[in-house]
């Protein structure tokens, strides 16, 4: 069995860490989508298979709808839109272990949907903070992670500089932000969907 090569082209998103700011508005998930699929015609990619999660699933599953003569496939590893609409029934929680149920359970506290309740809305007033304050940039970012991460699987410390510095580096967290609002103000913001893990 011979397998045929491939090579893998993995873009920053526009206004995110290496891709720099987008300095105009309407960069929301459609136009990004058509970007990446010009990327891949000015590499000569005429048919290629795409894969995201947070903002890039959401990208991808976009880019399969408007380039699909040439998207043989797209895998998600979050399904933008498909969260639940209502907290998990006392049944549903029953069958989980006590560890799971309780990140269930505070998966649905309203004070974490605030990062995308705020970027979606003022992300203007945001930006200005993490632009201005390495210390700010840090702290928004450090926050997330906690929330998000798995207890038993901490974060390097590098890998957690290493991420704030492409943002502070760059100044893309107003941009990065922005897209939020982009993407909201455009097509209304869904109950429900968070854009993480």
């Amino acid at each position: 069995m011979s397998i045929e090569p491939f090579r893998l082209a993995i873009p920053s998103i526009p206004g995110f860490g290496l891709s720099g700011p987008t300095r105009e508005p309407g960069w929301e998930v459609h136009r990004m989508a058509k970007a990446f699929g010009e990327l891949m015609d000015r590499l000569g990619d005429h048919r290629y298979g795409v894969q995201g999660g947070d903002w890039g699933a959401a990208i991808s599953r976009e880019l399969g709808r408007v380039r699909p003569e040439q998207v043989v496939g797209v895998h998600l590893n979050l399904l933008p839109g498909g969260g639940a609409t209502s907290e998990p029934t006392e049944q549903e929680l029953a069958a989980l272990d006590p560890a799971e149920r309780d990140r269930t359970i505070a998966s649905w506290q309203q004070e974490k949907q605030g990062y995308a309740d705020l970027q979606s809305t003022r992300p203007r007033t945001l930006a200005y903070a993490l632009v201005d304050s390495p210390v700010g940039q840090l702290a928004w970012i450090a926050e997330k992670w906690h929330e998000w991460a798995d207890p038993a699987q901490p974060i390097a410390r590098d890998h957690l500089l290493t991420t704030v510095m492409l943002y502070w580096l760059t100044g893309t967290a107003g941009s990065a932000g922005r897209a939020y609002y982009e993407e909201f103000s455009e097509f209304g913001f869904p109950a429900g969907l968070l854009l993480h893990p």
